[in-house]
């Protein structure tokens, strides 16, 4: 499906962002492109095709994206320089596969989406549909194959706490109109699910470093057997690699005002860090549109991709690079499906795929929610077990 990576990468290759930024794994070697193991790199090949992704032992070897010559793209899991895992893979046509992969071939739960808007959905072997079923039938065929933790993987003695922030009255950038409306759901089904919230809505950058000092504060009182979860709804931007989030009082009329009037995102990532909490969580669906003037705009859209230590996890409401819908309802689509994926029940990996799932329904494909993890030890719920 997609060529052989050479041994001798000959094509200059460097991070598609800032060479700091990653998920989870360092920039890959610019002036060494024979050793590319356990490294986050770009490689493009003669005929565009692109891979921008993690590598072992110079293949593709994690998570990663790649954009076929022809404009198709496979985003998810790769194993020995193949797609292995759980992917999407979207064609020119607009037919969209999302499911299982096993050496570039469709193969183990999955739905095929036709642009016409057909669905075939079951059980695939070596690319080809050998047992089609109903979309809600395949949801119990894949809860029946990931293996249930048993309940003493459950620690239940946690000390929760979050930071819940939603920017939405902005006085030199417009009003986004959902924001603050979802950081008041996410606020709610925190506290639902036994979290302590620190809520700041249309915060200045003052009331949000205030916010952010609480919370660190919070967090490192909860000791070593805490669970930290920052939550970010509002305008979000990334410039010189790094990504920023934007208080209701900035005004921003050059790039060098941007770190100025903004609060930076891996700020707050290592005031988490330095908490020493068992598991973190930073979620930002703030990168629905760029509001700075065009003469300040980069040319890149998005948020940038951060790097995400031990024990944590980032999470996006779009892919790096993407813009996240804004939503026609009270609640943007993103925020909706994960607030209720999270009273589900399901370990935390498996909940973000089902908001995955949920969020490219809901937008026709326009918008695929991604995660950075580097969790460790037992799974992870946010429903407590009874």
């Amino acid at each position: 499906m997609k060529p052989v990576l050479p041994i001798l990468l000959t094509v200059f290759a460097m991070s598609l962002f800032d060479a700091t930024e990653g998920w989870g794994l360092p920039p890959c070697p610019e002036n060494d492109e024979t050793t590319w193991t356990n490294c986050e790199g770009t490689y493009t090949y003669a005929d565009g095709a692109t891979y921008v992704g993690d590598f072992k032992d110079d293949k593709f070897h994690g998570q990663g994206a790649y954009t076929f010559e022809d404009g198709s793209t496979y985003l998810g899991d790769f194993k020995e320089g193949n797609f292995n895992g759980h992917g999407t893979q979207t064609f020119p046509d607009g037919n969209t596969y999302v499911g299982d992969f096993k050496d570039d071939k469709f193969h183990g739960p999955g739905t095929y989406t036709w642009a016409d808007g057909t669905v075939e959905s079951g059980i695939w072997e070596n690319g080809e549909l050998v047992q089609q079923i109903g979309e809600k039938e395949l949801n119990e065929v894949i809860e029946k194959t990931v293996p249930q933790p048993s309940p003493n993987e459950v620690i239940d003695e946690q000390f929760r706490v979050a930071l819940v922030i939603g920017n939405g009255d902005y006085v030199f950038m417009g009003t986004l109109r959902n924001s603050t409306n979802d950081a008041r759901l996410m606020t709610k089904t925190l506290k639902n699910l036994g979290f302590e919230v620190i809520e700041a809505i249309d915060a200045t950058q003052k009331e949000m470093k205030r916010a952010v000092g609480r919370f660190s504060e919070r967090l490192d009182e909860g000791g070593e057997n805490s669970v930290g979860l920052f939550y970010y709804a509002g305008h979000g931007i990334q410039s010189s690699g790094r990504n920023y989030l934007i208080p209701v009082d900035a005004r921003i009329d050059r790039e060098g005002d941007v770190s100025i009037e903004s609060v930076g995102a891996d700020d707050i990532l290592r005031s988490m860090e330095f908490a020493e909490a068992r598991v973190n969580f930073i979620i930002l669906d703030a990168c629905r549109n760029n509001p700075l003037p065009r003469s300040v705009r980069s040319e890149t859209r998005g948020l940038a991709r951060m790097n995400s230590p031990k024990g944590s996890l980032i999470a996006y409401a779009t892919s790096p690079g993407g813009v996240a819908v804004d939503g026609d309802g009270d609640n943007s689509p993103y925020t909706l499906a994960l607030t209720a994926a999270m009273m589900e029940g399901d370990p935390v990996e498996r909940m973000f795929r089902k908001v995955r799932n949920k969020v490219m329904e809901a937008t026709k494909e326009m918008q695929i929610p991604w995660e950075a993890s580097s969790l460790i030890g037992d799974d992870f719920f946010f429903l407590r077990k009874e």
